[in-house]
């Protein structure tokens, strides 16, 4: 289980990403963090995964979360249909 409350969060610029933030995730449970790019879905994630302080709010989980890093660019398997069985 994650277990999150009241975190927040504020982007080296200054400018509030996210305030008093509060949720938990069972282990069984799978969700989906959506909204508009540069909002701090990310800083959200490396702060559940440990890899960045939240400005206040306690953060508990009884595993280790994984994050896995933005990747710039996307593979798009269209581009490839032309080359499909050459």
């Amino acid at each position: 289980m994650i277990y999150l409350q009241g975190s927040s969060s504020i982007h080296p610029d200054k400018d509030l990403l996210f305030e008093n933030i509060s949720f938990s995730i069972n282990n069984s449970e799978r969700n989906a963090l959506i909204g508009n790019n540069e909002v701090g879905k990310a800083t959200l994630l490396q702060r559940i995964a440990g890899k960045r302080q939240a400005f206040e709010g306690p953060l508990k989980a009884e595993t280790k979360p994984y994050h896995i890093p933005k990747i710039f660019g996307q593979f798009n398997l269209s581009d490839n249909s032309s080359n499909a069985g050459n």
